[in-house]
């Protein structure tokens, strides 16, 4: 269990998972959860994993697992039509150009983001704030 998290967050994350794989979560299992105390409740295991037992047996919606498959075969099966080689056959400079411009926008990326890396994850009332919270840090900071 990471430190830097919370069971009662990770349960809300997993109930956005299961939201989003087609489950039908019961309003008892929702009530719950929102029962339970963010601070107050955060490592009470107990109260919490009695709650990922009950989304363990729900079934996801076979529909949307039909529309979204897994497996690469099943995924090649459902794409459009069009062409599988885009005919780029870029020389080893080039290639090399691209790759150091990769690397170089990701490190400069890592190096911005860091101060303000965890105003993307606020959250509140079971739902996201990470970029009012960010937008809000910018404008106080100006232009």
């Amino acid at each position: 269990m990471s430190q830097w998290t919370t069971p009662y967050l990770l349960l809300a994350e997993e109930l956005r998972q299961r939201r989003d794989e087609g489950c039908d979560i019961p309003a008892e299992i929702w009530d719950r959860f929102q029962r339970l105390d963010a601070d107050g409740d955060g490592w009470q295991e107990w109260a919490i994993w009695s709650i990922y037992d009950e989304l363990d047996e729900l079934e996801p919606d076979a529909g949307l697992a039909a529309r979204e498959p897994n497996e690469l075969e099943e995924i090649r099966a459902l794409r459009p039509d069009g062409p599988r080689d885009l005919g780029w056959a870029p020389t080893e400079a080039e290639l090399l150009d691209r790759l150091h411009g990769a690397w170089t926008g990701r490190g400069v990326g890592n190096a911005l983001g860091k101060p303000v890396e965890h105003l993307s994850l606020g959250a509140s009332d079971f739902g996201l704030t990470g970029r009012t919270d960010l937008k809000e840090l910018l404008t106080r900071q100006g232009d």
